[in-house]
């Protein structure tokens, strides 16, 4: 009787320890203090040159990487934002771009975020040149799920 007593204390202690692991992990997934996303684009087929741009959902503001200047752009400056608290964002290049500002065919991502109240946005930004201060080259923040 002791040795499956024993058994069972030990069965019920390894599932209360998994309950509580996997509800730890579930807390860090959905943490949009350290949401992140990157995405290989490319920028020239000749000679290859491949960047690694990355967005990040930092306390619920929307962030973009550039990885020629080192620079962390606040994509709230993006036309169309509303300030709504960002709990995921992720990237993406565009194939085939649509044209931005007037140039034929740019480099650009597609940046997706999802807002706490779960709505889904996107922009395209060009990237073809460095990115520097505001407005950043992207499009107007566009709602492409139903609230």
């Amino acid at each position: 009787m002791a040795l499956s007593g024993t058994a069972n204390a030990a069965t019920t202690a390894k599932a209360a320890a998994s309950a509580q692991h996997a509800e730890s992990a579930a807390v860090r997934y959905d943490d949009p203090h350290a949401w992140l996303d990157s995405a290989s684009v490319v920028t020239s087929v000749t000679p290859l040159t491949v960047l690694t741009f990355h967005v990040t959902a930092h306390n619920g503001v929307p962030w973009l990487r550039d990885p020629r200047t080192s620079t962390w752009h606040n994509l709230r400056g993006v036309p169309g934002s509303q300030g709504g608290y960002v709990t995921n964002i992720s990237i993406s290049q565009v194939y085939p771009v649509p044209p931005i500002d007037g140039m034929a065919a740019p480099v650009a991502v597609r940046i997706t975020a999802r807002v706490n109240n779960d709505r889904l946005y996107s922009t395209v930004c060009n990237v073809t040149n460095a990115l520097s201060g505001n407005p950043l080259p992207c499009t107007t923040w566009t709602l492409i799920s139903p609230p």
